[in-house]
């Protein structure tokens, strides 16, 4: 069910996937897109002129990637007539931030309604039959909540959710085994590396 290109990160965050045969009918698949925060997405001039002026890191980061999730969810849906409901969302952040030795962080865009001008639809369940019923909807979750779905393209973000080199990885293949058709990776550099395979990037502003 997932392209070629999409199984082949697959297999580097589970080696025990043996490789697809020659015969295997999975579509070769767009490469998967890995990129690392940056300003160039950014609307206009004034926003990234506000985002360079932030000095708390977790604020910046937020900031940067939202600019890029409004970016592509304009490529997605505006130039590409992607349906919003086949995107999914994937934050590595938990809904809600932990307590106690649990310090997980709580994603920044989980409880929003909008990314940009795109409305959005958050799923708390883990089951495809909270697909929103307005097709204008893009879907986001977590992480933690997320096996049992799939979707036709998936975007991965806040990476620094994850804790662990086991866990990682186990983590980090059910979000890569969500996408069917096209899947996007926005994380710092040190995040990408060890775990993605490095496609296409844009320079840590």
């Amino acid at each position: 069910r997932n392209t070629r290109a999409i199984y082949q990160q697959m297999q580097r965050l589970n080696h025990t996937l043996v490789p697809l045969p020659a015969s295997a009918l999975n579509p070769d698949g767009i490469p998967v897109i890995v990129e690392s925060p940056a300003l160039g997405n950014a609307h206009s001039a004034a926003a990234k002129e506000r985002i360079a002026r932030l000095t708390d890191d977790a604020t910046r980061r937020t900031k940067v990637e939202e600019a890029q999730l409004t970016h592509y969810l304009d490529m997605l849906i505006n130039h590409e007539k992607v349906l919003p409901q086949n995107i999914l969302i994937i934050s590595c952040r938990r809904q809600r931030a932990g307590t106690g030795k649990n310090k997980v962080k709580a994603s920044a865009f989980f409880r929003r309604t909008k990314i940009g001008d795109f409305a959005i639809c958050p799923l708390r369940e883990r089951s495809q039959d909270d697909l929103p019923r307005d097709k204008e909807s893009v879907r986001i979750t977590t992480l933690h909540a997320v096996k049992g779905l799939d979707s036709d393209v998936v975007i991965l973000v806040e990476l620094d959710g994850m804790t662990g080199n086991s866990l990682k990885k186990r983590l980090g293949y059910i979000a890569v085994s969500r996408a069917r058709h096209a899947l996007y990776v926005f994380g710092k550099p040190k995040e990408l590396r060890r775990y993605f395979t490095v496609v296409a990037t844009t320079p840590q502003p």
